[in-house]
């Protein structure tokens, strides 16, 4: 599977943990994972909306609440190291979305174009094509075992919506995959669907969600690009 550097580096950062040598270092990788979060969050405070930021205070909340959930679980059950690396991970994961929430950039001219972040592991491009149609790229690592998956196609539009289909395009595969986008307020978030996606993902790996528009298209899957 052929993925750009900046892929490769988004796979790197999540698998990184598992390579700390003491529990005291993987306690130091916390900290300064959660002093990341908390200048995030208070960037968020700073630079959004005051109804937006209700809305990151809410599902902070709800993050905290998983996070405590997820090592309440876990602690006893795996070394005290492994648990740290995973809790740095989910740490890494909620600040960099705070920083994309941060960072969002609309499309004045409320086209598709435009690279996205969904802040959980989640990359998106997407092209106009000259016949109207889109492309699109998709590369996605998800979840504490780093799954992977990634697909690329041409998306029919209709408005402010599109949809890829497979059908009749690879011999092998049986089940026909449909990924619906809908487009935001000046393109400034893409609500993603998938179904039957499975063949282009590992087994915690997804598609969809709701994506941010961080900046102009820029191809994140090497040898792709047709537009």
């Amino acid at each position: 599977m052929k993925t750009s550097l900046r892929s490769f580096l988004a796979l790197t950062l999540l698998c990184s943990y598992s390579h700390a040598s003491s529990l005291a270092e993987v306690t130091r990788e916390y900290q300064a994972a959660d002093r990341e979060l908390n200048a995030q969050y208070q960037k968020a405070r700073k630079l959004l909306p005051e109804y937006t930021f209700s809305e990151i205070q809410k599902t902070q909340r709800e993050w905290l609440s998983h996070k405590l959930a997820e090592e309440k679980r876990l602690n006893g059950k795996i070394p005290q190291e492994e648990l740290l690396e995973r809790m740095t991970m989910l740490t890494h994961q909620r600040a960099n979305y705070l920083r994309i929430r941060s960072s969002v950039k609309p499309n004045p001219k409320n086209k598709w174009d435009g690279t996205y972040e969904d802040g959980f592991g989640g990359t998106m491009a997407i092209f106009t094509q000259d016949d109207g149609s889109l492309y699109f790229e998709i590369f996605v690592v998800r979840g504490p075992t780093a799954h992977t998956g990634q697909v690329q196609g041409k998306a029919t539009t209709n408005q402010d919506a599109a949809r890829f289909t497979d059908k009749g395009t690879l011999e092998d595969k049986k089940d026909i995959t449909w990924l619906d986008f809908r487009k935001g307020y000046q393109s400034s978030t893409m609500e993603v669907s998938g179904t039957n996606t499975t063949y282009y993902h590992g087994a915690r790996a997804y598609f969809g969600g709701t994506y941010y528009r961080t900046g102009p298209f820029a191809p994140i899957i090497d040898g792709e690009c047709e537009h």
